[in-house]
């Protein structure tokens, strides 16, 4: 799904995974491209944790439509199986509360980020409809998946320095 100009993304990890290193890159990225992120406290990191809780859910909800989030991004590089429980979990979530997958849905779009068999188990599961990051993934990549963006170089001469010189450039392709 195309992100437009004006649609968050939203970028949550559980408490417990002290992995961070991909979700703040990809946020750097998203905001190099010009998108707001809202990257989740410790509150929704704790609630994403324990989803079987009425006060979890609620948070989680909340920190959606209050932050109006349009794409959001998952982040567990710890357990496999425990991986696909959360997704599954969050996802049941969003389509029970019509946040996600109906047509007055405020959710387009999810992603995983997290180990290959995660991911295997995760596109298995959701027939391709949440992409996934197994880690690794260059600029290109992961732009390409999550906004439909392209990055690239473009040969400028520096004439203050009297040289060619190479600069990267993000160039959205969304609207």
């Amino acid at each position: 799904m195309k992100a437009q100009k004006n649609e968050k993304f939203g970028l949550i990890k559980t408490l417990i995974d002290a992995h961070t290193m991909g979700v703040y890159a990809a946020a750097a990225l998203l905001k190099d491209c010009g998108y707001t992120v809202i990257m989740s406290t410790a509150r929704e990191e704790r609630a994403l944790e324990s989803l079987e809780s009425e006060e979890s859910k609620k948070i989680i909800v909340e920190w959606i439509k209050e932050n109006e989030i349009k794409h959001i991004g998952i982040s567990y590089r710890l357990d496999p199986n425990d991986a696909v429980n959360i997704v599954g979990r969050f996802v049941t979530l969003l389509k029970d509360q019509r946040c996600y997958e109906c047509l007055e849905a405020v959710v387009k779009s999810i992603y995983f980020a997290g180990l290959k068999p995660a991911c295997e188990m995760i596109e298995k599961e959701y027939n391709g409809r949440i992409s996934t990051f197994k880690g690794g993934e260059s600029a290109e990549e992961t732009l390409a998946v999550s906004c439909h963006a392209v990055v690239g170089r473009q040969r400028l001469f520096d004439s203050e320095n009297r040289k060619f010189i190479w600069k990267k450039y993000y160039n959205r392709w969304c609207l």
